[in-house]
C-alpha cells in the first residue's frame, strides 16, 4: 500500500519538474489569491524529497532512529563533541583580540 502511493507521489513529483514554463503575464498591482494547482505540484516536490531523506531514519530492526539502541551510543559521542567546543572555546577567550597580521612589521625582509 505504502509503496504504492509513494511510487505515485513520486511519479508526480518527477512529473511537475517537466512542466513547461507558463507564459510571462503582467503583474498585478493588487493581491491575488493562488489556486490549489501549484500548491499541488510544490507539496508533491517537497514530499518526494523528504520521502527520499526517510531511509536514513529507519530503524534496522532496533526499534531505534538511527539504528542505535543504546543510548550511550548517543550520548557519549555528544558529551565529547561538547567537552572539545568547551575547551577551544575557553582557550579562544584568552587569545588576544587584535588582527593577525597586525603586528607584522613589512619593512623585515
Amino acid at each position: 500500500m505504502y509503496k504504492v502511493l509513494l511510487a505515485a507521489l513520486c511519479m508526480v513529483a518527477a512529473a511537475s519538474a517537466f512542466v513547461a514554463p507558463a507564459a510571462p503575464t503582467a503583474i498585478r498591482a493588487t493581491t491575488t489569491v493562488m489556486s490549489a494547482a501549484p500548491k499541488a505540484g510544490a507539496i508533491a516536490t517537497v514530499s518526494a524529497a523528504l520521502l527520499s531523506a526517510a531511509p536514513a531514519l529507519a530503524t534496522e530492526g532496533t526499534s531505534e532512529a538511527l539504528g542505535i539502541d543504546n543510548p550511550l551510543a548517543f550520548w557519549v559521542p555528544l558529551t565529547v563533541i561538547f567537552a572539545i567546543n568547551l575547551i577551544f572555546f575557553q582557550w579562544a577567550r584568552t587569545q588576544p583580540e587584535g588582527e593577525f597580521f597586525g603586528e607584522y612589521d613589512e619593512r623585515r625582509n
